[in-house]
């Protein structure tokens, strides 16, 4: 921990903070409690790191030991009045300091701390700015994480395949589908947060549909099917996620062609677009790619049927708290780094007739290299 504080002073210092408030109640703030290695409790506490010298814990005197892990002075609050008095003492040297927010709540993946507790601090005179920056580069992932991912990928793969195999044996519904991808995760001790999408047709128009037992619809000869589906391993896992298409007939139309393609280019724009900034060593910003994707889609006339961001951080979630591709949701100006997970799914919904999502996952490594860890696509699959 000592090391983790360590770099966390120097980033602290890069960018001219004079220090990291860091603070949990009830766990309302899992970027804290995850870079503290700490659990959370039912009072709060805060864990303040300064640009240089020795870290300061205010803990409650009910749970005085909820930080005893960490190094530094710890000082010990009862009521609010204490609470807020040592805010200010421990605080009054400081012009800036970073916690969990966001300016205009832009970067929701890291506004964690109460708009109540961030008015408490700038009372003190003291300027309150985002964390995002200094949260990213602990957000990386070690060898055995990536090794996790890698075996969820396999198996998101293997459903897809087992996929087709059943729509083509006949019978099959959504649900069915759904259901038998399922009960494969339970098979190989994966878990999701939410059953994966399977949706026929129009109703692939819809980027969050979710076929249940009363809302189902029969897969047929010729109809489009979109498959989206995330797992992980049970324990400590780390997710992967993919979405793929495909039509139960021995060719597509020329329709879903032309939204495939189009697709497609765009996905591959944004995978062109951060080898090249890699290849060069230079920083190539979340948002940047999410603009060069949609520019894609929206020069070929279909910009309003693009209605979500292009991809998502991946860590034990399967929307992360580092780096997502964004410039419409949010507007995601943190760089994509080494050691991070992250998807690239642009997508088309017209409704009423079709949609179109592909979904892939990349890694950038140690050598800077963007690595496809699974879910390209190249053609729609035909059964």
């Amino acid at each position: 921990m000592e090391k983790k504080i360590q770099q966390a002073q120097a980033l602290i210092q890069e960018a001219k903070f004079d220090g990291w408030l860091l603070y949990d109640w009830q766990a309302i703030n899992p970027l804290a409690l995850k870079f503290l290695e700490a659990k959370p409790g039912s009072r709060r506490f805060f864990y303040f790191i300064p640009q240089k010298g020795e870290c300061i814990k205010l803990v409650h005197q009910i749970e005085q030991g909820v930080l005893d892990h960490l190094p530094g002075e710890k000082r010990v609050y009862l009521s609010y009045g204490q609470l807020e008095n040592a805010l200010k003492e421990l605080l009054k040297d400081a012009k800036t300091i970073a916690m969990e927010t966001s300016e205009k709540n832009r970067l929701p993946y890291v506004s964690k701390v109460d708009a109540g507790t961030i008015d408490l601090i700038r009372s003190f005179d003291v300027d309150v700015t985002s964390s995002a920056y200094l949260i990213l580069p602990f957000e990386t992932l070690n060898d055995r994480a990536f090794e996790l991912h890698k075996e969820a990928m396999h198996l998101l793969e293997q459903c897809v395949q087992g996929a087709k195999k059943l729509i083509k044996a006949g019978g099959m519904d959504e649900y069915a589908i759904q259901q038998w991808i399922l009960k494969e995760f339970e098979k190989h001790d994966m878990v999701t947060h939410f059953p994966p999408i399977v949706a026929v047709n129009s109703n692939a128009a819809d980027p969050h549909y979710f076929p249940n037992k009363e809302k189902t619809t029969p897969i047929q000869p010729k109809d489009f099917v979109l498959i989206d589906l995330w797992c992980k391993k049970n324990q400590g896992g780390i997710y992967a996620d993919i979405t793929q298409v495909l039509v139960f007939d021995s060719a597509p139309t020329k329709r879903m062609q032309e939204i495939f393609a189009i697709v497609k280019a765009a996905q591959q724009a944004a995978i062109d677009l951060i080898q090249s900034y890699l290849a060069k060593g230079a920083t190539i910003k979340g948002y940047e790619v999410d603009q060069a994707a949609r520019k894609v889609i929206t020069d070929a006339g279909f910009g309003k049927y693009f209605f979500h961001r292009l991809g998502h951080n991946i860590d034990e979630n399967d929307h992360g708290s580092g780096t997502h591709l964004d410039s419409l949701e949010t507007f995601d100006d943190r760089p994509l780094i080494k050691r991070t997970l992250f998807s690239i799914e642009p997508g088309i919904y017209i409704p009423g007739e079709i949609g179109v999502r592909l979904e892939c996952n990349a890694w950038i490594d140690d050598d800077n290299q963007l690595i496809i860890t699974g879910g390209l696509q190249d053609a729609i699959f035909t059964i």
